[in-house]
């Protein structure tokens, strides 16, 4: 058996709120199923799942399930055919360690002759994942700078620096790949008058910021055109 420890944060992803009931119920299903291994991978049929997950094992729950896993597919949550299930992004969400590394290698020796051919190049990438996340190469403004490191520049940038801890939570949740547009779009909205007036009381919490992807919106700016001041975007 798998310790799976429930992070309540799991209701406040972006993309959880975006699903509809019997997704959410589905894929929480699957990411804490009695059937789960150590490596995502395991079998069970839908009509075990839409049992379990949606409570309903007749035909009509199987097809809601089928719908369900659909969409988890297609965005590329998870992989399902001939009743075996992995779910690709376990593992980056684990704490790792040399007896897990282990547990992985045992394990995926012993399912690879089982999964689908379709699971197999995924399959190999697994034990990647089992390094001290301190030693994985990073991906952000530069090569060898660490996810710690991008938030550090961040938060010393962030001009409202209330809710280190929580914000921290929420910049890992980012793709590191982001991090250069995060960091451009702070440095547009530094230089706004929104932002530096008025003793920055109309600067959001880092937290909303990040949340809203306030990065990507368009800085308001002031053009002074024949004495006329015009608000306009950047």
């Amino acid at each position: 058996m798998t310790n799976k420890p429930f992070n309540p944060e799991f209701w406040q992803d972006r993309y959880i709120r975006g699903l509809d009931r019997d997704t959410k119920d589905v894929y929480l299903f699957l990411i804490l199923s009695h059937r789960l291994k150590l490596s995502g991978i395991y079998e069970i049929t839908t009509i075990e799942i839409a049992k379990h997950a949606l409570c309903d094992s007749t035909q009509i729950g199987v097809d809601l399930a089928k719908k369900a896993m659909k969409r988890l597919i297609e965005d590329g949550k998870i992989l399902y055919e001939e009743d075996w299930v992995f779910l690709l992004n376990r593992i980056k969400h684990q704490s790792l360690n040399p007896n897990m590394e282990k547990g992985m290698n045992r394990e995926i020796n012993e399912i690879k002759g089982s999964v689908p051919s379709s699971f197999l190049k995924d399959l190999e990438t697994l034990p990647k994942g089992f390094r001290n996340p301190s030693e994985q190469p990073s991906i952000g403004i530069g090569i060898g700078i660490s996810i710690k490191e991008n938030f550090s520049k961040f938060w010393s940038e962030y001009p409202k620096k209330i809710s280190k801890k929580k914000t921290e939570q929420v910049f890992d949740k980012i793709k590191p790949e982001l991090f250069e547009s995060i960091m451009a779009g702070l440095d547009k909205w530094n230089k706004t008058e929104q932002w530096t007036k008025d003793g920055g009381q109309f600067i959001p919490y880092p937290t909303t910021w990040l949340n809203q992807e306030r990065w990507n919106d368009e800085v308001p700016v002031k053009v002074k055109t024949n004495n006329i001041i015009v608000i306009g975007k950047k």
